[in-house]
């Protein structure tokens, strides 16, 4: 029965917990969204910046598939042939290497 009775106030316990980190989760998630929607934004707007030199980037260009080899135009971010996603694109200005996400 004692096992039971400690199973119980355990999941209990987690429970508690859970609500009360409920908060504290939210309000350290606010800033992560906020760089999700700016990115999005700017991703929506056709180009990517560079925190370097400031040059913008276009997210649609004549690119090459490092994975399959194709060459199109279009996303720098998506191969249309073989659907490899990229996180990652190089500034045309001064050539560092920038996250999307």
């Amino acid at each position: 029965m004692s096992e039971k009775k400690d199973s119980i106030y355990s999941a209990i316990a987690t429970v508690a917990l859970s609500v009360l980190a409920l908060p504290v989760t939210l309000l350290l998630s606010i800033p992560k969204v906020g760089k999700i929607i700016r990115a999005i934004q700017q991703l929506d707007d056709g180009t990517i910046p560079c925190r370097f030199c400031g040059t913008q980037n276009p997210a649609a260009v004549m690119s090459r598939c490092s994975t399959c080899g194709a060459v199109e135009p279009g996303s720098r971010l998506r191969c249309s042939f073989c659907k490899t996603v990229y996180q990652v694109v190089s500034c045309s200005g001064c050539g560092a290497t920038l996250r999307v996400f």
